[in-house]
């Protein structure tokens, strides 16, 4: 396999063991030439980000509860000083396997879609992500209303504001979560 040397595996973690870096990405796109590429869609918007002095100040963030136990409980906590929220699961900081830090995040989408539709005895569950709703982004320490749509299951996720405008997200990492129907979550 050509594209072997841009993954990497680390032991112990099944099927969800497979990695990349940023740099390895890079290399890869250039290596198949998809840097010449121009997607038929629109790709999102990003903006900069505020400075210190207008950023929140005080604890903000959000609780999530995606089904499964306390063990799946997902949190963010808002970090003003670098402008990340913060990542937990099961209570605990949700580290990364491997810089051993904890995850950080420019950008958290939490994404509204119908109560899902358990498909065996093992928990596999169907999540409608096609069609259109309300989600909410946190960024830099603030919760904002906005309406995501995605036309078919190949299509580009939308994400926009009330007035239809383009959401513009902070440069970095964004971090989607999707939430059916009945799951609770208390933004904070």
């Amino acid at each position: 396999d050509p594209t072997a040397k841009y993954f990497f595996r680390l032991a112990g973690g099944g099927v969800h063991s497979l990695y990349t870096s940023g740099k390895n990405l890079l290399a890869a796109v250039k290596a198949a030439k998809f840097d010449k590429f121009h997607p038929p869609y629109m790709g999102w918007t990003f903006t900069d980000e505020p400075g210190l002095n207008d950023r929140v100040n005080g604890k903000h963030g959000v609780t999530i509860n995606i089904g499964g136990g306390k063990l799946y409980d997902i949190r963010y906590d808002y970090n003003r000083a670098k402008n990340v929220y913060l990542r937990s699961i099961g209570g605990k900081p949700h580290k990364d396997r491997v810089t051993k830090q904890q995850i950080a995040v420019k950008n958290v989408v939490l994404l509204f879609v119908p109560k899902e539709k358990v498909l065996d005895r093992k928990g596999h569950v169907d999540l409608h992500t096609v069609g259109k709703g309300k989600a909410i982004l946190f960024q830099n320490g603030r919760a904002l209303n906005i309406n995501w749509q995605k036309k078919t299951p190949s299509a580009r996720l939308v994400l926009t504001l009330p007035s239809a405008a383009p959401v513009q997200l902070n440069r970095g990492s964004t971090w989607i979560t999707i939430l059916a129907a009945g799951h609770p979550y208390k933004v904070f």
